[in-house]
Protein backbone atom coordinates (compact mmCIF):
# COMPACT_ATOMS: atom_id res chain seq x y z
CA UNK A 1 0.00 0.00 0.00
CA UNK A 2 2.99 2.42 0.84
CA UNK A 3 4.13 1.79 -2.80
CA UNK A 4 0.78 2.83 -4.04
CA UNK A 5 1.16 6.23 -2.01
CA UNK A 6 4.57 6.97 -3.50
CA UNK A 7 3.34 5.77 -7.22
CA UNK A 8 1.08 8.83 -6.44
CA UNK A 9 3.31 11.28 -5.55
CA UNK A 10 5.47 10.94 -9.04
CA UNK A 11 4.34 11.64 -12.55
CA UNK A 12 5.71 12.46 -15.94
CA UNK A 13 5.29 16.38 -17.65
CA UNK A 14 4.34 16.47 -20.79
CA UNK A 15 7.98 17.29 -21.95
CA UNK A 16 8.65 13.88 -20.45
CA UNK A 17 10.38 15.02 -17.23
CA UNK A 18 10.38 12.85 -14.15
CA UNK A 19 7.68 15.38 -11.02
CA UNK A 20 7.94 14.75 -7.42
CA UNK A 21 4.72 16.73 -5.73
CA UNK A 22 4.99 15.50 -1.89
CA UNK A 23 2.00 17.90 -1.12
CA UNK A 24 -0.63 17.28 -4.11
CA UNK A 25 -1.81 19.93 -5.20
CA UNK A 26 -0.94 22.43 -2.64
CA UNK A 27 2.40 22.91 -3.50
CA UNK A 28 4.67 22.70 -7.21
CA UNK A 29 6.38 19.74 -7.94
CA UNK A 30 9.96 19.00 -8.29
CA UNK A 31 11.55 17.99 -11.36
CA UNK A 32 13.19 14.78 -10.27
CA UNK A 33 16.67 14.69 -12.63
CA UNK A 34 17.25 10.82 -12.47
CA UNK A 35 16.29 7.76 -11.25
CA UNK A 36 18.51 7.61 -8.27
CA UNK A 37 17.13 10.67 -6.94
CA UNK A 38 13.75 9.52 -7.56
CA UNK A 39 14.18 6.36 -5.57
CA UNK A 40 15.80 8.27 -2.56
CA UNK A 41 13.26 10.62 -2.42
CA UNK A 42 10.35 7.35 -2.83
CA UNK A 43 12.65 5.99 0.24
CA UNK A 44 12.72 8.66 2.15
CA UNK A 45 8.68 9.43 1.63
CA UNK A 46 7.81 5.72 2.55
CA UNK A 47 9.93 6.49 5.94
CA UNK A 48 8.31 9.49 6.78
CA UNK A 49 4.97 7.11 6.29
CA UNK A 50 6.25 4.92 8.66
CA UNK A 51 7.25 7.15 11.11
CA UNK A 52 4.41 9.13 10.85
CA UNK A 53 1.29 6.12 10.95
CA UNK A 54 4.15 4.41 13.75
CA UNK A 55 3.37 7.18 16.18
CA UNK A 56 -0.38 7.46 15.31
CA UNK A 57 -0.53 3.51 16.02
CA UNK A 58 0.93 3.83 18.79
CA UNK A 59 -0.15 6.45 20.54
CA UNK A 60 -3.94 5.65 20.03
CA UNK A 61 -3.66 3.47 22.85
CA UNK A 62 -1.45 5.74 25.31
CA UNK A 63 -4.36 8.18 24.50
CA UNK A 64 -6.65 5.80 25.26
CA UNK A 65 -5.21 5.23 28.66
CA UNK A 66 -3.85 9.10 29.83
CA UNK A 67 -6.26 11.39 27.91
CA UNK A 68 -9.40 9.66 27.05
CA UNK A 69 -11.53 12.67 26.30
CA UNK A 70 -9.36 12.47 23.00
CA UNK A 71 -12.14 9.95 21.72
CA UNK A 72 -14.91 11.07 23.48
CA UNK A 73 -14.71 15.51 22.87
CA UNK A 74 -15.17 16.76 19.78
CA UNK A 75 -12.67 19.54 20.78
CA UNK A 76 -10.11 17.41 21.99
CA UNK A 77 -10.83 14.92 19.17
CA UNK A 78 -10.42 18.16 16.38
CA UNK A 79 -7.26 18.97 18.54
CA UNK A 80 -5.06 15.54 18.09
CA UNK A 81 -6.16 15.56 14.68
CA UNK A 82 -4.67 18.74 13.60
CA UNK A 83 -1.73 17.86 15.95
CA UNK A 84 -1.12 14.55 14.19
CA UNK A 85 -1.27 16.58 10.65
CA UNK A 86 0.36 19.25 11.60
CA UNK A 87 3.51 16.89 13.55
CA UNK A 88 3.65 14.76 10.18
CA UNK A 89 3.72 17.33 7.51
CA UNK A 90 6.68 18.61 10.03
CA UNK A 91 8.16 15.23 9.78
CA UNK A 92 8.05 14.47 6.20
CA UNK A 93 9.21 17.85 5.43
CA UNK A 94 12.10 17.29 7.58
CA UNK A 95 12.85 14.18 6.10
CA UNK A 96 12.49 15.23 2.51
CA UNK A 97 13.98 18.21 2.81
CA UNK A 98 17.72 16.91 2.20
CA UNK A 99 16.96 15.41 -0.75
CA UNK A 100 14.82 17.37 -2.53
CA UNK A 101 15.98 20.88 -1.30
CA UNK A 102 18.69 21.36 -4.47
CA UNK A 103 15.64 20.31 -7.18
CA UNK A 104 14.01 23.00 -9.67
CA UNK A 105 10.82 23.47 -9.05
CA UNK A 106 7.65 23.73 -11.80
CA UNK A 107 6.36 27.08 -12.11
CA UNK A 108 2.68 26.01 -10.83
CA UNK A 109 1.14 22.96 -8.94
CA UNK A 110 -0.31 19.89 -10.55
CA UNK A 111 -4.26 19.95 -10.87
CA UNK A 112 -5.93 17.24 -8.52
CA UNK A 113 -6.65 15.52 -12.14
CA UNK A 114 -3.23 15.01 -13.20
CA UNK A 115 -2.35 13.71 -9.60
CA UNK A 116 -5.45 11.23 -9.74
CA UNK A 117 -4.73 10.35 -13.56
CA UNK A 118 -0.94 9.55 -12.37
CA UNK A 119 -2.19 7.86 -9.72
CA UNK A 120 -4.88 5.60 -12.17
CA UNK A 121 -2.17 4.51 -14.59
CA UNK A 122 0.35 3.65 -11.87
CA UNK A 123 -1.43 1.41 -9.59
CA UNK A 124 -2.98 -1.74 -10.37
CA UNK A 125 -6.85 -2.25 -9.91
CA UNK A 126 -6.37 -4.34 -7.11
CA UNK A 127 -4.45 -1.33 -5.49
CA UNK A 128 -7.00 1.10 -6.91
CA UNK A 129 -9.97 -1.07 -5.40
CA UNK A 130 -8.30 -1.76 -2.00
CA UNK A 131 -8.58 2.60 -1.70
CA UNK A 132 -12.32 1.63 -1.37
CA UNK A 133 -12.02 0.31 1.32
CA UNK A 134 -12.27 3.86 3.04
CA UNK A 135 -16.17 3.29 2.29
CA UNK A 136 -16.07 1.02 5.11
CA UNK A 137 -14.49 3.64 7.47
CA UNK A 138 -17.02 6.17 6.54
CA UNK A 139 -19.92 4.06 7.30
CA UNK A 140 -18.37 2.66 10.22
CA UNK A 141 -17.73 5.94 11.58
CA UNK A 142 -21.40 7.01 10.65
CA UNK A 143 -22.57 3.66 12.87
CA UNK A 144 -20.44 4.81 15.31
CA UNK A 145 -23.13 7.07 16.44
CA UNK A 146 -25.46 4.05 17.75
CA UNK A 147 -22.28 3.26 20.03
CA UNK A 148 -22.44 6.02 21.92
CA UNK A 149 -19.79 7.77 19.95
CA UNK A 150 -19.98 11.72 19.99
CA UNK A 151 -21.33 12.47 16.57
CA UNK A 152 -19.17 15.12 15.48
CA UNK A 153 -16.30 12.61 16.12
CA UNK A 154 -17.79 10.31 13.81
CA UNK A 155 -18.95 12.92 11.28
CA UNK A 156 -14.88 13.77 11.17
CA UNK A 157 -14.34 9.91 10.40
CA UNK A 158 -17.35 9.38 8.22
CA UNK A 159 -15.64 12.84 6.28
CA UNK A 160 -12.76 11.23 6.01
CA UNK A 161 -13.58 8.39 4.95
CA UNK A 162 -15.64 9.55 2.08
CA UNK A 163 -13.46 11.90 0.61
CA UNK A 164 -10.93 9.38 0.28
CA UNK A 165 -13.39 6.70 -0.75
CA UNK A 166 -14.67 9.76 -3.59
CA UNK A 167 -10.53 9.87 -3.92
CA UNK A 168 -10.68 6.22 -4.83
CA UNK A 169 -13.59 5.83 -6.94
CA UNK A 170 -12.49 8.82 -9.40
CA UNK A 171 -8.70 6.56 -9.58
CA UNK A 172 -10.91 3.75 -10.77
CA UNK A 173 -13.33 5.73 -13.30
CA UNK A 174 -9.83 7.05 -15.06
CA UNK A 175 -8.55 3.64 -15.29
CA UNK A 176 -11.27 2.32 -16.67
CA UNK A 177 -11.79 5.06 -19.21
CA UNK A 178 -8.39 4.79 -20.02
CA UNK A 179 -8.84 0.79 -20.52
CA UNK A 180 -5.77 0.44 -18.19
Amino acid sequence: MLHCITIACFGTAADGARLFFPWGCLSRAYIVPDAATERRLARRLIWAMVVCFGLLALSAPVLLYCLPQVFSDPAWAAGFLLLFVTGSSAVTNLMLRPVASGLARTPRPLTAHAIYSNLAKGSGLRTACLGLLSLAWCVGSAYSIAGGVHPIIALIGATFGGVCSVGAAYTLFLKYRSGA
